[in-house]
């Protein structure tokens, strides 16, 4: 099977090494490669990789959204997102995936949840949309917050269900979308109680926060990309229904 990985910088991407780990632990052949490239040259990347059979495209930072545009189809997750991350072609369609919907819930499957949980969101970065429906979902949480640098991002989500954090304010969890240098700038700056009683979801797995063991727990996106990664690999059986956007 022929995989790519499209991006700005792939070379700081785990999901090539990823691939190969549980390629090797199915013993399957796989060719793997990641493209820097740019807006112009993604169309002409896609044509040719999808020409073969059983191709798949990954998709990551900055071409989300650029991509997402350029399918025929696309996934109940990808339309809310309004991105995507996966693509294939079936009988001469492309179709977008978006697997961080399938990717978040087997990281938060690691979290115990209690009765009137506060959570705080921090950043409306790519999967914000799909993190944001599962936590609504959840019964044990009494109230969402969201912190946020684009002010005007809040009066379009602000709601019964989530609310803007205030400076002064005790949550029991944290997700943050991201980049672990601007979270660590937001920690710096807001009051959110005893830390030591706060379980922090973080889905970058770029680097360590130098705050982690300030935390009770502090969970990586290494688990949430490995998750997605094995959805990737069954979107030949995807049985999500896809939904025509061009």
């Amino acid at each position: 099977m022929t995989h790519i990985l499209i991006g700005s910088n792939v070379s700081k991407s785990l999901t090539p090494k990823l691939y190969y780990y549980i390629y090797k632990k199915r013993k399957k052949k796989l060719e793997y490669r990641g493209f820097n490239t740019n807006i112009s040259e993604i169309i002409r990347r896609m044509i040719l990789v999808l020409k073969k059979k059983g191709s798949i495209i990954n998709i990551t930072i900055p071409y989300k959204v650029a991509c997402f545009q350029l399918c025929n189809y696309c996934t109940y997750s990808s339309y809310k997102a309004e991105s995507t991350n996966l693509l294939i072609k079936h009988n001469n369609i492309v179709i977008c995936f978006n697997t961080d919907r399938i990717g978040f819930k087997k990281l938060i499957s690691k979290v115990r949840f209690n009765r009137s949980i506060k959570i705080l969101i921090v950043g409306t970065g790519g999967a914000f949309k799909n993190i944001f429906e599962i936590i609504e979902k959840k019964k044990d949480v009494k109230k969402i917050y969201l912190l946020n640098r684009s002010k005007h991002k809040y009066i379009k989500l602000l709601n019964n269900r989530i609310r803007e954090f205030r400076k002064r304010i005790n949550v029991n969890i944290i997700i943050s979308t991201l980049p672990i240098n601007i979270f660590e700038e937001k920690l710096q700056n807001i009051k959110i109680g005893n830390l030591k009683k706060i379980v922090t979801i973080d889905i970058s797995y770029q680097k360590k926060n130098k705050f982690q063991q300030e935390f009770k727990n502090y969970l990586y996106g290494e688990i949430m990309l490995y998750g997605q990664a094995i959805e990737n690999l069954k979107t030949k059986k995807y049985e999500e229904k896809s939904i025509r956007i061009s």
